[in-house]
């Protein structure tokens, strides 16, 4: 499955959204596993991805059947990073260039800096552990704006 954020309209900071939906999808994986496992059956496994960068998005396909989507180096990258998790134990990888844009607003490590295929230069990669905790003062104004 691939996921977009950005496209058609811009938005500046895809990568926050990104970050935050591949968080939700492994609660919504594990709630689903605790239930497969009330039923005896094998836990789901997946694999995030997370890239940003310039792609070329439209129509592909012809006047009866076609489908919007993005093509270009960012989902290319985007897919190898994803191949990265099972060979890392990372369930979400998450490039440098999608890290330094979500701008602190979540917690992980620094995990590899790895060569992927029809890259020149390695790709670094951090592991995506959750949303990082607002400062104090954050909170204050926080609820301070909401009341």
């Amino acid at each position: 499955m691939m996921a977009v954020w950005g496209v058609p309209e811009r938005l500046e900071d895809h990568a926050t959204p990104a970050l935050a939906a591949a968080l939700d999808m492994q609660v919504k994986v594990a709630e689903r596993n605790a239930e497969r496992a009330r039923l005896g059956h094998p836990p789901l496994r997946i694999g995030i991805g997370i890239h940003s960068g310039t792609v070329a998005a439209g129509l592909l396909g012809g006047a009866e059947q076609h489908e919007y989507t993005v093509i270009g180096d960012a989902v290319n990258v985007a897919s190898r990073v994803e191949g990265l998790t099972k060979r890392l134990g990372a369930g979400i990888l998450v490039s440098a260039a999608a890290w330094e844009m979500a701008g602190g607003r979540f917690s992980g490590a620094r995990i590899a800096e790895e060569r992927v295929k029809g890259r020149d230069e390695p790709v670094v990669v951090y592991r995506l552990d959750g949303r990082a905790q607002p400062e104090p003062r954050e909170i204050v104004r926080q609820v301070q704006a909401i009341a």
